[in-house]
């Protein structure tokens, strides 16, 4: 065997052509990375963690919302399929309208990934419409977010309304979402993924924000805004401050710009 072996060896090497392409090969990867590390690339992400786990998020700081209940993904299958163990799923209520406002009760579903650039984001136009879903209606706003008062930011979001057939008829409802990534907030997976993929960034990392509102059939977009600005300027506040990493990080000033 060993002789055999050998005498194939001899035969490739013998071959001018594969010799010359495996050297170039060779020469090309090396080449590749130096150049990589002379211009401050970075190929490969490395992680940035929270600064502390989402399901520690201080309920309390939510007010006039209260927690409703506190759901966990027990199937393994989902959970792989969901690709994170950082997340938060929420039923909450607004305390301060009737019970009968379409947007008084909701769920904020909050996912975190980091580390990996060609992660491809979960977005609710592929997830509900692969449940069985109907889309009717998707639109692209933006929102104004103001956590003091000499700061704001408007934050693209996406807004989808879904139908859903059960055994009672149909259920209508609003989905809300948008992404933190980088330190920047997009609300189209594309743009999220370019940031990601940034080769001046060493680290890479993105959040998304889900809302949805389960008896949101009559509301309108303006609806669906103001709601989702009121509750966000509770949360996010929380998120920046005790959650989300820094960006960019203290250590990386130079390199991690956008």
């Amino acid at each position: 065997m060993q002789r055999y072996l050998t005498e194939r060896l001899k035969r490739i090497l013998q071959d001018k052509a594969f010799v010359i392409c495996m050297i170039c090969l060779v020469l090309g990867a090396s080449g590749f990375e130096l150049c990589a590390q002379i211009l401050g690339l970075h190929l490969v992400k490395e992680r940035l963690e929270l600064q502390k786990p989402l399901d520690e998020l201080d309920e309390s700081r939510l007010l006039p919302y209260r927690v409703i209940y506190k759901e966990k993904i027990e199937n393994d299958d989902v959970l792989t399929e969901l690709g994170t163990e950082d997340y938060i799923q929420w039923y909450i209520e607004d305390t301060e309208n009737q019970e009968n406002d379409s947007a008084h009760y909701m769920t904020l579903f909050i996912t975190y990934y980091t580390g990996d650039p060609d992660q491809v984001p979960h977005i609710p136009d592929i997830c509900y419409v692969g449940g069985g879903s109907t889309i009717n209606q998707r639109t692209e706003r933006v929102l104004t977010f103001s956590p003091s008062d000499t700061m704001s930011e408007e934050i693209p979001i996406r807004i989808l309304d879904i139908s859903a057939k059960n055994s009672i008829g149909e259920n209508r409802q609003k989905v809300v979402y948008f992404f933190r990534v980088n330190g920047s907030f997009e609300c189209q997976r594309n743009k999220v993924r370019v940031i990601l993929n940034n080769p001046f960034n060493k680290y890479a990392f993105f959040c998304k924000i889900e809302l949805t509102f389960p008896y949101g059939k009559n509301m309108t977009d303006e609806e669906t805004i103001a709601a989702t600005e009121k509750l966000s300027q509770v949360f996010l506040p929380v998120l920046l401050e005790e959650h989300w990493p820094v960006w960019p990080p203290d250590s990386d000033n130079k390199d991690e710009n956008q």
